[in-house]
């Protein structure tokens, strides 16, 4: 007899991505005892801007450093912060270590900057006050974020611009600017979804990050796993094939 178990197999650069939302005033217990974590790679709470001085400004939600350590804890898993604002322009100087970001773009912000055109705004879909979410992308950040998730579930006008995106938009203008291995493509589930999405979307965006990107994103990760039975959460990890490689034992000789 000998020992034929070995441990897990280390975590290698190519390794896809599977990264959940969690909301940081709901009882992260819920999330480390889920059984569905055994897909996820990367938990991740929003939203902060890095400034120049290191500080870190949060907003949008409640924020439990206590709460959020003690989560990471738990789940023994790296964090990402949700990177917006201007605070990229200094995120990183020469003498200072590599920061652990993940940078948000809705689908339609790729038309390129127009430095000779005075009036330009930013991109198409400007609006005043929401620079820092609708600006282009600049392809310089991106060997500071170690992935761009491109958020799919706030696509808003039906099925045909849903194609558009994913077959279009994301593929030929995206992948353009972005590298391929740092794009991680969004979903949404059920009550999280707050627009119409086309049905199934959540697995085909897992499969479709999953064989041509870095990988996925599930926005709604709380409600999924709090309300709906981590259907979503299991589905996606399964089509993409996503999680933490298990112990194996080597096959007899």
């Amino acid at each position: 007899m000998y020992d034929d178990c070995h441990a897990c197999p280390a975590a290698a650069p190519d390794d896809k991505i599977f990264a959940v939302f969690w909301e940081t005033q709901n009882d992260c217990t819920r999330l480390v005892e889920d059984l569905s974590t055994r897909y996820v790679t990367h938990v991740m709470w929003s939203f902060a801007e890095p400034l120049e001085d290191g500080t870190i400004n949060t907003k949008l939600q409640f924020w439990d450093d206590d709460h959020i350590r003690d989560c990471i804890g738990q789940l023994r898993m790296f964090v990402n912060i949700l990177s917006g604002g201007v605070g990229l322009d200094a995120v990183q100087h020469p003498d200072e270590p590599r920061y652990l970001l993940s940078w948000d773009e809705f689908p339609y912000a790729w038309d390129p900057p127009q430095p000779d055109n005075a009036n330009y705004v930013g991109c198409i879909r400007y609006t005043e006050g929401e620079d820092g979410w609708h600006r282009c992308y600049e392809p310089r950040i991106s060997n500071l974020v170690d992935f761009v998730n491109v958020m799919f579930y706030n696509i808003n006008g039906g099925d045909g611009v849903y194609r558009a995106v994913i077959e279009d938009t994301l593929p030929n203008k995206a992948a353009a600017v972005i590298p391929k291995n740092k794009i991680v493509v969004g979903a949404c589930c059920g009550m999280g979804c707050v627009t119409l999405q086309p049905p199934g979307q959540e697995v085909f965006n897992a499969g479709n990050g999953s064989a041509y990107y870095k990988g996925t994103m599930l926005w709604s990760s709380t409600i999924d796993i709090l309300y709906e039975n981590s259907s979503s959460t299991n589905r996606m990890g399964r089509a993409g094939n996503y999680g933490v490689k298990m112990p194996f034992r080597m096959p007899p000789p």
